[in-house]
C-alpha cells in the first residue's frame, strides 16, 4: 500500500516513477523509487532526482509519517532510496546475529556482531581491521547495547589466554558488572586518577609490540 501511494503521488506531481525494490529492516524500511520519463517536446526524458527530493514533504504527507529520509541515489543502483519508520520495531537478539552464517562462515579474529542494516541482513565486523572505533549517539539510541554486546562476543570466542582486556568506566554504570572475569589485566578502573597511568602502561604494551 505504501509503494502505491508512493508512486500515485509522484504521477500526480510530475514526476512518474515505479517502486522496483522493497527492503525491510528491523527499524526502517527503504522503498527504491526509480525514476520514470516524462515527455517534453516531443522527446522522452527521464525525470530528474532533484524532483523526487522536493516532494519530500508532500511524500511524508502521503505516508502519514514524521519523517521520512531520501537517499539519492543509491550507491551502486538505479534507483532512489525512500527510507521511513516501521510502526513497529523488530528486536534483534546478539544470539540471531553471532548465529547467522556472516557471521560463523568469515575467520574473524576478533568478530563483533553489531546487529542487523536497513536491509535486515546481519552485520558484523572484525575489530582487528579498525583503527579506532567510536560508539557515538543521543541518549537512548543505544550505545551501552553496543558496547555490551561488543564485549558479550570478545567473551565468547575467546578465552582469557587469547584475549586480555583493559576496562575504564570512571561513571560506574556500564562495566563495573565485568568484575571478576579471567581476561582482566585489572579489576575494571573507576578511579579517574588512576585512568592516565593505566593508559600509559596500554601505550608502552603497543610500543613494546611495534
Amino acid at each position: 500500500m505504501q509503494a502505491e501511494k508512493i508512486e500515485r503521488l509522484l504521477d500526480t506531481f510530475g514526476a512518474p516513477s515505479s517502486v522496483v525494490d522493497i527492503q525491510c529492516g528491523p527499524t526502517f524500511s527503504q522503498f527504491g523509487v526509480e525514476p520514470g520519463f516524462v515527455e517534453r517536446g516531443g522527446r522522452k526524458t527521464r525525470v530528474r532526482i532533484k524532483q523526487i527530493e522536493m516532494l519530500q514533504k508532500d511524500l511524508e504527507m502521503e505516508l502519514s509519517v514524521k519523517q521520512l529520509t531520501i537517499e539519492a541515489p543509491i550507491p551502486g543502483k538505479t534507483y532512489v532510496g525512500v527510507q521511513i519508520h516501521n510502526k513497529t520495531r523488530i528486536p534483534v537478539s546478539l544470539r540471531e546475529v553471532i548465529e547467522s552464517n556472516d557471521f560463523r562462515n568469515r575467520s574473524y579474529e576478533l568478530g563483533i556482531a553489531l546487529g542487523k542494516d536497513i536491509n535486515g541482513a546481519t552485520f558484523a565486523a572484525d575489530l582487528t581491521r579498525m583503527p579506532h572505533l567510536l560508539i557515538a549517539g543521543a541518549t537512548g539510541s543505544g550505545k551501552s547495547v553496543c558496547l555490551n554486546a561488543i564485549l558479550a562476543c570478545l567473551l565468547l570466542h575467546h578465552s582469557p589466554e587469547q584475549l586480555k582486556l583493559v576496562l575504564i568506566d570512571p561513571k560506574r554504570v556500564e562495566l563495573t558488572g565485568y568484575n571478576g572475569i579471567p581476561h582482566l589485566i585489572t579489576p575494571v578502573v573507576t578511579d579517574i586518577e588512576q585512568v592516565g597511568n593505566v593508559l600509559q602502561w596500554v601505550l608502552r604494551e603497543m610500543d613494546m609490540r611495534n
